[in-house]
């Protein structure tokens, strides 16, 4: 394994999702939060390669949590 960062968002949408009580399609994100479906989708399946602080901070403000909640840095074990 190599240092990485991991990206949360997936784990942040089930657990608001949970408190919630409904299901959060990236479609009914994307409306609340203006980011485009593209956007959500590729921090949903971890395919994303670069993110913009303006992402960042609207889907801080969006899930209530800081940006060590949504990033999550993986050191090598080895």
């Amino acid at each position: 394994m190599i240092d990485m960062i991991r990206n949360r968002f997936e784990e942040l949408r089930l657990r608001k999702s949970r408190e919630e009580g409904e299901k959060l399609p990236l479609k009914k994100i994307g409306k609340k939060t203006g980011l485009s479906e593209t956007t959500l989708w590729r921090l949903s399946n971890g395919t994303n390669t670069r993110i913009d602080y303006a992402t960042l901070d609207v889907l801080c403000r969006y899930f209530g949590c800081s940006i060590c909640e949504l990033l999550e840095y993986v050191k090598d074990e080895d």
